[in-house]
């Protein structure tokens, strides 16, 4: 379309045009009247000029006034879809390495405010001595004093604890190669919430290992896959272990399963419930609902013994055996051990969870038991006397006489205490030997269950049963062998809230090594029973508070604590005797047979 606005300055643009032309033609034309005629013709030429610009603005003004109409685009062509090509998967854009690494950490804190009481108040200590007469021996009398009720606060007290408190991170790097498989590590720490970090010592311990430090909870580095499952290497807790924490609803509490289960002496250290150190161990992937794991912790202890010292590039003995646990000398002496396996098989299905475990300690060092002994059938062979000073009978070889000799000889005494000064008096009086060959392999076994009910029940049981191997004559002080029960209830009752009970047994043993210092012979019943009670109520996944009553009904000379599993602060059967012997008679012992500890204890737990 012409626009009309352009007709104006073309027109112009013409008639210049011919004006030049005609200028200049006349300029070459000879005649004056030829270029009249040519004047009067420009000057038409000019009036139809003017009339048709005329008409030109009319049409512009008439074309401004209608709006012009719409233009109607033409659809575009429909073509057919391109084939599709297949082409591999786009990988997903990578998370960023910060916010991966904030995601790997992990924690679990648990503090609770406690008020507890070791149940001994009014205990007195006897003296058993003579022949027996129809296996009784006879009472003596109480001992002497210092010694003859229990020593210190061992009433109702107040305490502050952290629980099972843990902070960790762990992650994944994928490996080059290896799609299947993938580098994998862990570290944690045990958090001390309520104390400061640091070495954990007493009158009755001490220990190398600095509590709270980074590693000390399970630790490991390894290679997983979902094909064929995951080697660890590093420091953890059992498979036996493991396999039924999942059965204990008051872990960490005052009154948790550990305080009997897999706790073969009955007090603040649990033998089969222990994390090792310079550990490997595998675990299976699930194979139809059942899965296995395999554990490993060898000795790294090249002592005569295999077991008396600790174990090369770890802080405490084996098996958490502090040196000079019991008042005793610096050594392993009081449960140290060898090689140690252990294994577990698992299934579930549905509601139902089954195990099997084992564990097996070597070489299990309990010499020290015979210090402090107040066994009859102990000082039997003290009578035989001391080798040294030209005594001894048949089984005055598995007593140390050598080692107390030579502690005699600190005091002043040469050859044996027969020949003692003054100065070693006290020391030849009240002291005795300890075992020599009171070494032998520990192990245990356990069934358990779970099953939940569809109306709110958790019903948890398992039986469990410790074994020792030691000489004929060394089976009067075995009380490491013995049945275990735990059966306990969840209840819940709401979204929110449950009830929890649980009771758990302790059979009787073989023997005892009569450390206790109020231990009678003449009581062949040293089992126990606790009974614990918890009410939870969980804000969200993470937060939940509790309410724990728990109590230990130690029967004869059994002396089973309360917090012996994960709880912070235990309370035991030990008074608060600092004499620094133990003997076996009136100054010594801390452990008090037949205790009954009791606590209450609320606390609040926070899991990220």
């Amino acid at each position: 379309m012409l626009n009309l606005r352009l007709a104006r300055p073309m027109l112009i643009a013409l008639a210049a045009c011919a004006a030049n032309i005609c200028v200049q033609g006349s300029a070459l034309a000879d005649d004056a009247q030829e270029n009249k005629a040519l004047k009067e013709q420009m000057r038409q030429m000019m009036q139809r000029m003017d009339s048709l610009q005329k008409q030109v603005e009319a049409l512009s003004k008439q074309q401004a006034a209608t709006p012009p109409p719409a233009v109607v685009s033409a659809p575009p062509p429909v073509t057919a879809p391109p084939p599709v090509v297949a082409k591999a998967a786009e990988k997903a854009p990578a998370e960023p390495k910060f916010d991966a690494f904030l995601k790997g950490f992990y924690g679990t804190l648990d503090a609770s405010v406690d008020y507890s009481s070791k149940g001994m108040d009014g205990f007195v200590a006897y003296h058993y001595a003579g022949t027996p007469v129809n296996g009784v021996y006879a009472n003596q009398g109480p001992k002497g004093a210092p010694g003859t009720v229990p020593f210190g606060n061992v009433g109702w007290q107040p305490a502050i604890s952290t629980n099972s408190a843990t902070l960790g991170w762990r992650g994944s790097h994928a490996i080059p190669g290896f799609a299947d498989t993938k580098f994998i590590l862990q570290i944690e720490a045990n958090v001390a919430l309520t104390d400061s970090p640091g070495v954990q010592t007493g009158y009755t311990a001490q220990t190398n290992g600095v509590r709270g430090g980074i590693g000390s909870g399970t630790t490991y580095i390894g290679f997983q896959s979902p094909s064929w499952g995951a080697l660890k290497l590093g420091h953890a807790t059992t498979p036996y272990n493991n396999t039924t924490r999942r059965l204990d609803p008051f872990a960490g509490m005052i009154g948790d399963m550990p305080v009997i289960m897999g706790n073969t002496g009955g007090d603040n250290r649990v033998e089969f419930n222990a994390a090792m150190d310079h550990a490997i161990w595998y675990e299976s992937p699930k194979y139809g609902g059942f899965s296995y794991d395999v554990f490993f912790s060898p000795a790294q202890n090249r002592t005569a013994d295999s077991n008396l010292n600790l174990a090369g590039g770890s802080s405490n003995c084996s098996g958490g055996n502090l040196p000079g646990s019991g008042n005793l000398l610096l050594a392993c002496d009081d449960g140290g051990f060898d090689n140690a396996y252990s294994i577990d098989l698992k299934f579930e299905t549905g509601n139902l969870y089954l195990t099997a475990a084992y564990e097996l300690h070597k070489h299990v060092n309990r010499n020290s038991d015979g210090i402090g002994s107040n066994a009859p059938a102990y000082a039997n062979i003290i009578n035989q006397g001391d080798p040294a000073a030209g005594a001894g009978g048949p089984l005055s070889q598995y007593l140390n006489w050598a080692q107390f000799d030579f502690v005699a000889s600190a005091y002043g005494a040469t050859g044996s205490c027969t020949t003692a000064p003054s100065s070693a008096t006290y020391y030849c009086a009240n002291a005795s030997p300890e075992f020599v060959g009171d070494i032998g392999d520990e192990a245990a076994y356990k069934f358990g269950a779970q099953y939940v009910f569809d109306f709110g029940l958790t019903v948890n049981g398992i039986f469990e049963r410790m074994t020792r191997k030691l000489p004929a004559a060394l089976q009067f002080q075995n009380e490491r062998q013995r049945n275990g029960s735990w059966l306990a209830f969840t209840q819940a009752l709401s979204a929110k809230d449950n009830l929890n009970l649980g009771w758990a047994h302790a059979g009787k043993t073989p023997g005892d090594p009569a450390g206790q210092h109020n231990y009678n012979p003449n009581s062949t019943d040293n089992s126990a029973e606790m009974f614990t009670f918890a009410y939870k109520h969980t804000f969200d996944k993470q937060l939940y508070w509790y309410a724990n009553v728990a109590e230990t009904i130690n029967k004869g000379n059994a002396h089973y604590d309360l917090g012996g599993g994960g709880h912070g602060v235990k309370t035991d059967c030990h008074d608060g005797t600092t004499t620094p012997i133990i003997d076996y008679t009136s100054a010594g012992n801390t452990t008090w047979g037949g205790c009954r500890p009791k606590a209450v204890s609320v606390g609040v737990n926070y899991k990220f």
